[in-house]
């Protein structure tokens, strides 16, 4: 049926048929005074509701429609949006990635109705530090500079976290920030 024939059906269905339309919502979602019919979308429950990944890490959100009496809806098409992808990013079946440190608002809508989630991400947990290198002897007014490396808990090297430099004896040897070892004296530390 084209358009213009929509025109000759009578005034009140094509009126209802464009307003639905306008509006974005499916027709037949609601009665008059915006009540919920049976069998309508009133809210999405999304489970987990405030999820908390690791960098690297992602979760399946499960989202479930339901009618106005609580119950589950089958076959309500459900979209997902990230409001920050770059922190954590939906795909099309709700499954969340954590891909940097931050927060995102996690959207998912169906049937004239929005659910939002908000996903933390917190950095991956340091779990060791090991010398890159044996530490060489540095003999009074030399230098050597140490670095380390970051671990998690399996024992993956971590990239981009800071390191805090000091010395046991500083009167031996100081420490730049940057891990620049100067020697002081003669000694041990």
């Amino acid at each position: 049926m084209s358009k213009f024939q929509l025109f000759h059906l009578p005034r009140l269905v094509g009126f209802a048929t464009i307003l639905a339309f306008a509006a974005g919502c499916e027709p037949g979602t609601e009665a008059p005074g915006g009540r919920p019919l049976a069998g309508a979308v009133a809210d999405i429950v999304v489970s987990p509701s405030a999820p908390r990944l690791v960098v690297g890490e992602s979760v399946a959100l499960k989202a479930t429609p339901r009618d106005a009496s609580g119950r589950p809806l089958a076959g309500v098409k459900l979209g997902w949006f990230s409001n920050s992808p770059t922190v954590a990013s939906v795909s099309d079946d709700g499954l969340v990635a954590a891909l940097a440190t931050g927060s995102a608002a996690v959207t998912v809508s169906g049937g004239g109705q929005v659910t939002v989630v908000v996903v933390s991400v917190v950095p991956v947990a340091l779990a060791s530090l090991e010398f890159s290198a044996p530490i060489p002897p540095v003999s009074v007014g030399a230098h050597t500079t140490l670095t380390v490396i970051a671990r998690d808990a399996a024992g993956r090297p971590i990239s981009g976290r800071p390191v805090s430099w000091s010395s046991a004896a500083p009167g031996l040897a100081s420490i730049s920030p940057e891990g620049r070892v100067t020697g002081l004296a003669p000694g041990e530390t």
